[in-house]
């Protein structure tokens, strides 16, 4: 026991740091108000995949919908953008090795 330093200071890092926990909330917060503000459909409750796979569809066409009713900008350029942005999002994440 002699042998062991008490003197060291540890680094504490956190897994997920602060902006990570920012962009969690922002994206489960928008979640949230778009399953409160979205017209109901009617689905198998059993088949969560086709529930999971109708709520993003229904989400990208609304916002592609309310997107080309304002800009007058065609549905396929806007979620290329949207795509492309997320690929940029990650190369930059990924080459500087820091996530968030």
């Amino acid at each position: 026991m002699a042998e062991v330093n008490t003197n060291t200071i540890v680094d504490y890092k956190p897994i997920i740091s602060n902006k990570g926990w920012g962009v969690i909330f922002l994206v489960f917060t928008s979640f949230i108000i778009y399953g409160l503000f979205s017209k109901p459909t009617i689905t198998n409750k059993n088949n969560y995949i086709t529930e999971f796979s109708t709520f993003f569809n229904n989400l990208i066409s609304d916002l592609s919908n309310s997107l080309t009713q304002n800009l007058q900008v065609p549905s396929i350029l806007i979620v290329s953008i949207l795509c492309l942005s997320v690929l940029l999002l990650l190369d930059a994440a990924l080459r500087t090795k820091r996530i968030f």
